[in-house]
């Protein structure tokens, strides 16, 4: 199960959360967002996103 649960509906592709990621896990394609592996859980995308897009997948 993925980490980040992405809510496309409000999700902008602003590229705020994949300029955070220190990790560069976050790739932005055309129409959505792809976590790849390697996410430390630091939640910066989650914090940065101004439209509360982004949000843990518990």
């Amino acid at each position: 199960m993925d980490y980040i649960k992405v809510d496309k509906e409000k999700c902008g592709l602003c590229g705020g959360c994949v300029a955070v990621c220190p990790k560069k896990v976050i790739l932005m394609h055309k129409e959505h967002l792809e976590f790849t592996d390697g996410c430390i859980k630091c939640d910066r995308c989650i914090k940065v996103c101004p439209v509360g897009a982004l949000n843990k997948n518990e």
